[in-house]
């Protein structure tokens, strides 16, 4: 599969006064990594969104990620049954505190998860996507040179 479409998540904070305080900065820096490959990739900030508007806001993908606490987990499940009535042979990948640390159970409702920081890791997993051979666990260490991580992509 050579051309494809990552459209990247942030679900709302449903124990936050305010979701709108803090930006997805996790998956501002990922974004920027799958762009550095060349790949059109887009986030989907749904924080403070009303349901009803974010089938729109998502969009149609070829994988969506989403970044997880433990408690907008349930959220993030509702998310996924979107994405997968938009695209049904989309993959879902996840990342954040929840599936590092609850990995195997994660995988029960997501085909992919990153443990860990995801900024290098997610250039792994696109590269086993385009090899049509991904595993379903992704951990990587955090990286010894910052300076090979990519500047968030604040534009998106």
């Amino acid at each position: 599969m050579e051309k494809f479409e990552v459209c990247l998540i942030s679900p709302p904070q449903p124990n936050s006064l305010d979701d709108r305080l803090d930006a997805p900065l996790g998956l501002l820096y990922v974004a920027a990594s799958i762009r550095e490959m060349g790949i059109k990739v887009r986030v989907a900030d749904l924080s403070s969104q009303p349901r009803k508007r974010w089938k729109d806001l998502i969009g149609y993908a070829d994988i969506y990620g989403i970044g997880i606490y433990t408690c907008n987990y349930n959220i993030s499940k509702e998310i996924k049954n979107i994405c997968k009535s938009i695209n049904p042979k989309s993959i879902m990948i996840v990342g954040g505190a929840h599936p590092t640390a609850l990995s195997e159970e994660t995988l029960d409702n997501f085909d992919v998860v990153i443990k860990g920081e995801a900024d290098l890791s997610i250039k792994k997993f696109i590269a086993d996507f385009k090899d049509g051979n991904y595993k379903n666990i992704y951990d990587f260490n955090p990286p010894q040179n910052l300076d090979k991580v990519a500047i968030p992509a604040r534009d998106l």
